[in-house]
């Protein structure tokens, strides 16, 4: 990046892949203003529109439509303002929590909250959405940096199974599957032969993984594409984030590197605040690595390998990622 335009990067991922504790990580340091879901979450907000129309636009100039993009993105509106919240140097931060919950009750209040907690100008913005994956080749084409986070299938499954019973996770693309793959790939639709939203509820979300996945890495290798893999994150957190960093050309603060230790665990005086455990940034992440493997029983297995057997991406990311060496 260079420091004659506004910074912007992304993070995207597959749900229950761990971006929602990566956007945090990033969220830590004190000079980046953070976006959540702002493309999913304010789909209908006119500056939003215009941001995804000239991320869109094959004839706006690349730095103009980047620049859209970036002032939609600026507004602290507090839907895509999310706990836990850090001190910022780019912004005010002061009953930055308070003004978040009273906005949350009170729509009225947005405009308010807005003018009073949006960063400076120039502050680097870094934005976090689950799927949006033609939105993801968007940014890439605008050149901004973008770090797709990929999680083990056996552990997504097992998440959204939990998830799903719980009515915590949407289900209903599972009902449209079979539209979704012949619209992926026919060849894929016919090897299954319409019979995938027949399958078991395992089967169903590994496809779903897969069809996302592939959908998003088909513009894999690119220049301005980082992949991380979650449990490279579980087992060494601090080099991912430097990593994830400097990709996103952002220097990482001693802020950062104390959250790191907090959301780990392995700061037992850190002050952790109440949140849903199914969302929660905060793990053991030994324990969260490893936790499908008790939960997921051999036949929901059978099922997912079934799901990706004749998946090349898949069979590439499992040796990259040493999925099959942590078995």
């Amino acid at each position: 990046m260079t420091a004659c335009r506004p910074q912007l990067g992304a993070l995207f991922g597959t749900g229950r892949s761990g971006t929602t504790w990566l956007g945090a990580i990033v969220d830590s340091s004190p000079t980046v203003a953070y976006r959540f879901e702002p493309f999913s979450r304010l789909r209908n907000h006119p500056r939003i529109q215009h941001a995804r129309t000239a991320a869109e636009s094959s004839s706006l100039p690349t730095a103009d439509a980047r620049d859209i993009v970036y002032r939609a993105l600026r507004p602290a509106h507090p839907r895509i303002v999310k706990d836990p919240f850090f001190a910022k140097s780019c912004s005010r931060s002061l009953g930055r929590r308070p003004a978040w919950y009273a906005a949350r009750l009170l729509p009225a209040l947005n405009p308010i909250v807005e003018r009073v907690y949006t960063p400076a100008k120039t502050t680097p913005i870094v934005f976090k959405e689950v799927a949006y994956y033609a939105l993801m080749h968007h940014m890439l084409r605008l050149e901004v940096p973008t770090v797709f986070l990929i999680r083990d299938p056996r552990a997504v499954v097992a998440s959204l199974l939990v998830g799903q019973k719980q009515n915590l996770m949407p289900s209903g693309r599972l009902g449209v599957l079979d539209d979704l793959a012949r619209k992926h790939d026919p060849e894929l639709s016919r090897e299954f032969d319409g019979t995938l939203q027949s399958r078991s509820s395992a089967f169903m979300n590994a496809m779903l993984w897969r069809l996302d996945v592939e959908e998003a890495l088909r513009v894999h290798p690119h220049p301005q594409l980082r992949l991380i893999y979650y449990e490279s994150l579980c087992t060494s957190p601090t080099q991912v984030a430097t990593e994830t960093f400097e990709h996103l050309g952002l220097e990482l603060t001693d802020e950062t590197l104390r959250f790191i230790a907090q959301s780990t665990g392995s700061d037992d005086s850190a002050n952790r605040e109440q949140t849903d455990p199914y969302f929660s940034v905060f793990r053991d992440p030994k324990k969260s690595m490893s936790k499908w493997r008790s939960t997921l029983t051999e036949s929901n297995l059978h099922d997912i390998e079934a799901a990706l057997a004749s998946s090349t991406v898949y069979a590439s990311l499992r040796t990259d990622a040493g999925w099959d060496a942590r078995d």
